[in-house]
């Protein structure tokens, strides 16, 4: 829904020229966005759900706005209950960007989300989920299937020996 992602972007003080993840129920839903491959299913099916995101072609009916006009789209699946279950309820993706606008310091707790959104930034948001107090974690690791060999884009906490393990590969 382009109207929810630019609210998204509006909320966050977020340049449209930044891409964002979409968080997807199954492997069905990532072919249905993407073009996959033998190398996407691979870690898919030994990190997700997991703190890892799967860079992959978009098809056609992922918005532009969505991606930055990239022909990429990252999609994850939280290894997280509420996520998780919220997904199981939808037929479609959703983004889950975090909790604090651009630039802001990572927030663990709705408290700490809040405080850091001008009045008029809190005005935008419809519903806000408090799940507590969060761990303090890496973010997932990004990784580029979309090449012959795949790319980690950002290190998170599945290391190169993971997925070098996970696919028989050296990256």
């Amino acid at each position: 829904d382009k109207t929810v992602i630019v609210k998204i972007y509006e909320i966050k003080g977020r340049e449209f020229n930044k891409p964002t993840h979409v968080i997807v129920r199954d492997w069905e839903m990532t072919r249905d966005l993407c073009e996959t491959n033998e190398v996407a299913r691979d870690l898919y099916n030994k990190f997700l759900p997991g703190p890892i995101t799967l860079i992959l072609i978009k098809r056609e009916i992922v918005p532009g706005l969505l991606s930055a006009n990239l022909p990429t789209l990252g999609v994850r699946i939280p290894n997280n209950s509420i996520t998780k279950q919220l997904s199981a309820g939808l037929d479609f993706p959703y983004t889950t960007p975090s909790a604090n606008p651009t630039g802001g310091k990572t927030p663990y707790s709705v408290k700490d989300s809040l405080k850091q959104f001008t009045d008029a930034q809190k005005k935008l948001i419809d519903l806000v989920i408090d799940a507590g107090e969060l761990p303090k974690v890496d973010p997932s690791t990004i990784i580029d299937c979309t090449t012959k060999t795949p790319r980690i884009l950002r290190q998170g906490p599945i290391t190169q020996g993971q997925i070098e393990s996970a696919l028989g590969i050296k990256l």
